[in-house]
């Protein structure tokens, strides 16, 4: 029987998006270094600060020294996957923003105005469905995001929201640039006003869509 390969907690494909928030929140605390320390590393394993404050010395100096990963972040792109599996379950991805329901796509656009922190897990679970079902439709997307907290790493969470993200803006500017052929071409004064509204709404849209991206970009370093 094939040895289970051990995984490495000290390493960014092994941190989630709760526990990456989790780390932050202890990186930006006023603690000293060393119960910060204590922290991460109690964060970073699942288990207690007490547990870690009675470890051997020896072994908690060396997890100590494997807290260094935290200051590099690998960004790398990502591959435009059909599934996923999280939890042991199997997902759908939508990589096509033209394939995106009409619930959906008013869901992606109110969580893009929420802090990243509160909308990263609702951003992609507008993308990330159950096998086999339609967008908010007979199951939980709750639970879905819960989900994405709880298993996708934090590189992957990263890569897609940038892949996701930069989707969106692309259809967005092509949209944008749609509307301004049309102005050119509409002799009608009141059609036209109404056209340059539209246009007007698309581009407070897109500041806040870069700002977004701006956010995630940050949140990485």
């Amino acid at each position: 029987m094939a040895k289970k390969k051990e995984v490495n907690k000290y390493d960014w494909y092994s941190i989630s998006g709760e526990k990456y928030w989790q780390i932050i929140d202890i990186l930006q605390s006023d603690e000293d270094d060393i119960t910060k320390q204590a922290e991460l590393i109690a964060t970073i394993e699942g288990i207690s600060v007490d547990e870690v404050l009675n470890m051997p010395i020896q072994e908690s100096a060396q997890k100590v020294k494997s807290l260094a990963f935290l200051n590099e972040f690998p960004m790398k792109e990502y591959r435009s996957l059909k599934t996923q599996v999280m939890g042991g379950k199997t997902y759908d991805v939508i990589t096509d923003m033209s394939k995106l329901t009409t619930a959906a796509f008013i869901d992606y656009q109110t969580y893009t105005k929420l802090s990243f922190r509160d909308a990263y897990d609702k951003i992609l679970s507008c993308f990330i469905i159950p096998a086999g079902f339609t967008y908010n439709d007979g199951y939980d997307v709750a639970e879905v995001q819960k989900v994405i907290r709880e298993n996708l790493s934090w590189p992957e969470v990263q890569s897609m929201l940038h892949f996701f993200l930069k989707r969106y803006a692309k259809s967005f500017m092509r949209s944008r640039q749609f509307l301004i052929k049309e102005i050119k071409k509409e002799k009608d004064q009141m059609k036209r006003e109404e056209l340059q509204s539209k246009i007007k709404d698309m581009d407070l849209q897109l500041s806040l869509l870069t700002h977004q991206l701006q956010r995630m970009i940050g949140s990485a370093s």
